[in-house]
Parts: C-alpha cells; structure tokens; sequence
C-alpha cells in the first residue's frame, strides 16, 4: 500500500487515530480528521466538517466505537475504501501476530501470554485493545516481532485481509448487541478473526463453540480447549496432549472462566514450542489484572472486590461463580446494552443486589419478574457502595461487578473502578 500523496480521512480522535495520523504524516499522506467531539478542531488544521467533499478521499480509516452518524453514512454512500487500525497496520508490519477475540478474558489473556513469551525470549509485544495501538509500533517492527494482539468486535469489523498466525476465540456471549443487534451477527463478527487464515495457521478454539464453527468455512487448524479439547483440567491437573502442564491448585487466578483463559494460552504457547516449565512457572505467579475480581481490602471481616470490568451480563456470572460459596452483596448497574439481567437473580448467595445508574429500574424490574426481592436502587455508585457497606457484615463480600457500560457517570470501567477503590480505602 503505498500513501504518499493519497487523501486520506480519520475519523474519531482516540488514541489509536492519533496514532494513524502519526503514521500517516510519516508516509506523507494527505491527512484529513473528524471527530463527534468537534472541540477538538482547534488541534487540527485538517480538521473537516459535513461539508468538505469526501469523493476526493482515497481512504477512510474508521475508530473502533464509529458505526453511525451522518459522515459515516455517507463514507457508505460514495463507497469510499474504509478500513481501520488494525487492518493499516497489516499493510505494512513484518512481524507475527497471535490475535485474541471473546466477549470476556482477552485482557487477561493476552496478558498472560505477554509474560509467558517474555519469558520464553521472544521478541513480543502486548498491544491492541489492551490500550497500545499496533500502528504505534511500527518503528519497532521486524520480521521476527510478535504482536500479541487483543482485538475487540468493534476493531474486526473493518479489517479486510488481516491474517494472523494463530487466531484465539475465547468465548461469546451476548454483549454490545444495541451495536451489533443480534447474536448471530456478533457471532459471524468474531469468527470473521479467521476468515483469512490459511491451512498453515492456527485458530484457538474454546470447546464450547466447536457447534457454533460448523456455519464457517474455517481453514486453519483448529486446537480446542476445554472438556475434550487438546488441553484440558481433569481432576485438578491441567494436560496438554494428555500430558501434564501444571496443577489447577496452583492457579491464581480465580474462576472457570480465567481457567479456560488459561487453557487457551496454554496452546498458544505450545504453537510455539514454549517449554511446558516456563509455562508452568509463569501461569503460578500470574495474578488477576486491576478492575478483573481485584480483591481490595478486608474492613471489619468484610472483602471488597472491584470486577468493574464486568461490563456484560456474562462476565457478571462468571465473577458470581468465583464467590457462589460466599455471602455476596452485589453491586450492579450503569448503562445496559439490551440484555438479559434474570441469570443474575439465579444465585442463592446473594444477600441483597444493589441496583444503581441508567439501567436501575430496568436491572430491579428484571429481579421482581424473577421473584427476587432482595433489592435495593441507589441513585449512583458512591450511593450504591454506601448501602452495600450498611447492610455487610463480617464473612460477607461487597462485589462490584456491574453487567453494564459505565459511561452514565465515568469516562471509563478504569475510572469506574478506581472510584470503588477509593470509596473502600476510605473506610479503614
């Protein structure tokens, strides 16, 4: 692909279209921007608006959270070349890549398998979704650099011939659906991470959707984790190829779901011929990541823990599932993303569900239809960890895993998480 002079549009100002225009000024490109935020202008000589005449672009490079709006309809309408980050950095990078999609875990994951490749002295770098744009990268890249590579539903809808080395597929649940609007959808958009993959390549697969990749045509090797897959936990040791990995005792980190994360890297790391002792070593010291079931401190016999990541029902069900021995007061709410909440309201533990934030009165309704009436609203979250701490007792466990987006009160789950943190070091 090659830039110099072509015109060139980004849309959406985060982090990763900084970092394409960064690029694109140094392949000297004709760099034209637009952001939703048009305070922004005043950073932006190139900085367009409806008006400017886009049949002159050669390329559109979409954000990951642009799927709307009046410019992006008419990027459709004059049926402009549009790709994304991801896809640009394709283009041009030399290096490997390991992509790792799924409704929930790929930030541990990829995380993992970041500490697992260092270890092993590859030439690796974590990036993608996890907050480092590939493009970023590019002046470090080499034929022999791994991009361990996090990658969003929202960051494969506009990648056309990216083709990684070994793709991942941890799981899929229902989440982002007012984007995607039906599973089905969301579903072909995930497995759309191996649609160039040759016979030569790898795709990761979690056991549970071996049914669900019969609708595709799927060429890579298939390596499946889980009950029956080529790496599995029985009886409390975990084997590849019937051959022991490690003990499940061991794990740190908590849940069947960061289990099978760890499954996953397991076959990851063996692709590469990764030593079963480095493997064993790192997976032993590996903890959970910030805002992921992080346990906080332990007040008067309570146990606080920030799983503000938790930004969909399905990942709410696997935290409930690390505490279902505990008495649990739950605090969840935010902004919902047209999803099922009854599974919640499934777990005996639960001493009293705190519901809060835009999705409140639709979370409490979802409750009362499930006969479960131990419930409180709270207009936000300082409001909601302030009842939870009224009502705990000692043993008990004050869970922020919250089901939704957080974007009614904060920029972000970070700063959503951040804030419980400090609610919690508040009261010791």
């Amino acid at each position: 692909m090659n830039l110099k002079n072509k015109n060139v549009f980004v849309y959406g100002l985060g982090k990763s279209g900084k970092a394409c225009i960064n690029f694109l000024n140094k392949q000297n490109a004709n760099v034209f921007v637009y952001d939703d935020n048009t305070s922004l202008k005043k950073e932006y000589k190139n900085f367009v608006d409806g008006n400017f005449d886009f049949t002159k672009l050669d390329l559109a490079i979409l954000s990951p959270a642009i799927y709307c709006g009046a410019i992006f309809e008419k990027l459709k309408s004059l049926k402009i070349p549009t790709i994304n980050e991801i896809q640009l950095a394709y283009e041009f990078f030399k290096g490997k890549f390991i992509a790792v999609t799924g409704t929930n875990g790929k930030t541990t994951t990829v995380s993992l398998l970041g500490e697992i490749f260092k270890r092993a002295n590859f030439d690796c770098v974590v990036c993608g979704n996890i907050g480092v744009p590939l493009i970023s990268l590019y002046e470090r890249d080499n034929k022999e650099k791994i991009y361990i590579l996090e990658i969003s539903s929202f960051q494969l809808e506009y990648v056309t011939s990216f083709k990684p080395y070994v793709s991942c597929i941890l799981n899929i649940a229902p989440d982002h659906l007012n984007r995607h609007k039906t599973m089905e959808n969301y579903e072909r958009i995930k497995f759309s991470i191996c649609k160039n993959q040759s016979r030569n390549d790898f795709l990761v697969l979690n056991e549970n959707l071996k049914e669900a990749s019969k609708k595709y045509k799927i060429k890579p090797k298939r390596k499946l984790f889980g009950r029956g897959g080529v790496c599995e936990e029985k009886n409390g040791i975990v084997n590849y190829n019937n051959n022991f990995v490690l003990h499940k005792s061991m794990v740190k980190l908590l849940g069947e779901k960061n289990l099978e994360n760890v499954l996953a890297s397991i076959i990851v790391a063996k692709i590469f011929k990764i030593k079963n002792e480095i493997i064993e070593d790192v997976v032993y010291e590996f903890t959970s990541l910030e805002h992921r079931i992080e346990f906080v401190a332990k007040i008067g016999g309570i146990s606080f823990i920030n799983d503000s990541k938790s930004t969909n029902v399905a990942s709410t069900l696997c935290a409930l599932e690390c505490f279902k021995s505990k008495s649990v007061v739950l605090l969840v709410g935010g902004i919902g993303k047209k999803e099922d909440y009854s599974k919640i309201f499934g777990y005996d533990n639960l001493k009293c569900v705190v519901c809060y934030g835009d999705a409140k009165d639709e979370i409490y309704d979802c409750g009362l239809n499930k006969n479960f009436d131990k419930m409180l609203k709270a207009k936000n979250l300082k409001d909601a960890f302030e009842k939870a701490y009224v009502l705990s007792c000692e043993n008990d466990f004050v869970l922020l895993s919250p089901a939704c987006a957080s974007f009614d009160e904060f920029s972000g789950f970070e700063e959503r998480g951040r804030c419980f943190k400090e609610f919690v070091n508040e009261k010791k």
